[in-house]
């Protein structure tokens, strides 16, 4: 492997986690370990060494955990009620979904759906849900759809939080998704298959309880703002500060100046309303504030992240995963201010536009399908059927129609 930066992910074992082998003890500071190319059979790494993210495409998970049959049995036999997790097309009718055999796609992200009614090999699900850690499909289309059951994505039913002594630490929330291959069971995001924390055995389809995000454990430090070099927040406010105060003095001393001329004028009014229009402007300066800070950033594993602490003399950063948090090692030579550039915008090219109201939609045999919620959105792709005017609507295995006497032509 290329001799990078390298990107200290934490590794603890879960509790309920269950490996071919028993897990080493955790020591205190475990040594930084680099990842072989092909992991040679033995207890799982305590802590796992990864390349710059120019390499992150090369790094594959650390292990595979079997996924018990009681598990199998347990997710085949569940009465799936409240919310689950959808990774495959969405179908109109009952019968279409009953074709299919599987449609779980490992590369696409599962989304969150309510469960309307579970028909055995198909359950019937809404395409809005409460809060939960994933999105719904889409927003602006309220519909009831049908998905074979061997679609619907396996959730864990607690959460998982780990701290370790360098500072590093992950939270993984009750209701992540899990992939469940021939091999066993892995995290639906491989970033969260870079920790020892494995799938535990306990999953269900249902999320019945309300979701509640897991909180990171420990101190993450100081977060920290690119203005100039990195510094704390803190820092950032001090120096604030201590400019404002600088500021203050002058601005005192200049109006003291301005009273004397105004004192020694005797109707010289233009030069001394001058002097205070500026002494003014030079107040209004000091008021000013930046409505959000420039917070350093830092991109890893191909994410990026503006959660970045400094804990005592190390570097920390919290990064973004499904249905959980990660908070890794970096190198502080990586941080960065934030991207302030303003991409070019070109000429927009007009075209014609169909732009529906709110109101029932309908799949194209004329059935209903729900409702649309949104507003203004223009589609530039549309098929004409009869009355009917029909769109692609993301994950959807069919297309959704408008009536015609609802949408706006704009040409």
């Amino acid at each position: 492997m290329r001799s990078a930066p390298t990107l200290l992910l934490l590794a603890a074992c879960s509790a309920s986690a269950r490996a071919p082998v028993a897990p080493a003890a955790e020591p205190e500071a475990a040594p930084v370990v680099a990842t072989p190319a092909a992991p040679a059979p033995g207890p799982a790494p305590q802590r796992v060494t990864v390349e710059a993210a120019d390499d992150a495409a090369a790094v594959k998970p650390v292990r595979t955990y079997a996924l018990p049959p009681s598990t199998t049995a347990a997710l085949a036999r569940e009465k799936v009620r409240g919310q689950v997790l959808v990774a495959g097309p969405l179908f109109p009718t009952d019968a279409a979904a009953r074709g299919m055999v599987s449609t779980i796609d490992d590369a696409a992200p599962p989304v969150a759906m309510k469960v309307v009614a579970d028909r055995g090999k198909v359950v019937q699900v809404a395409t809005t849900a409460a809060a939960d850690c994933v999105p719904s499909p889409t927003q602006s289309y309220e519909l009831t759809v049908y998905v074979p059951r061997s679609a619907l994505v396996p959730r864990t039913t607690e959460a998982i939080a780990k701290q370790l002594s360098d500072g590093t630490a992950f939270a993984i929330d009750r209701g992540a998704p899990v992939r469940v291959t021939t091999a066993g069971a892995a995290w639906f995001d491989a970033l969260l298959d870079q920790t020892s924390a494995a799938p535990p055995e306990r999953l269900a389809y249902s999320l019945t309880r309300p979701y509640a995000p897991a909180i990171v454990p420990g101190s993450t430090g100081d977060r920290l703002v690119c203005d100039g070099a990195p510094m704390t927040k803190t820092e950032w406010t001090r120096r604030r500060d201590e400019a404002a105060l600088r500021e203050a003095a002058k601005t005192s001393a200049a109006l003291k100046k301005v009273a004397d001329a105004r004192a020694q004028a005797k109707g010289k009014s233009d030069a001394v309303d001058g002097l205070m229009d500026l002494v003014v402007k030079d107040g209004v300066k000091l008021e000013s504030a930046p409505d959000e800070l420039p917070y350093c950033s830092v991109a890893l594993e191909g994410r990026a992240t503006d959660k970045v602490f400094r804990a005592g003399d190390a570097y920390v950063a919290e990064l973004p995963a499904t249905c959980a948090r990660v908070r890794v090692a970096v190198d502080g030579t990586k941080v960065r201010a934030p991207d302030g550039g303003v991409a070019a915008k070109g000429a927009v090219k007009q075209q014609k536009a169909w732009i529906p109201k709110p109101g029932p939609v309908f799949w194209p045999d004329g059935s209903k399908a729900g409702r649309y919620t949104g507003k203004g959105e223009r589609f530039t792709r549309v098929t004409e059927r009869d009355k009917l005017i029909c769109v692609d609507v993301r994950g959807i295995a069919s297309e959704v129609c408008h009536r015609k006497d609802d949408v706006t032509v704009e040409k």
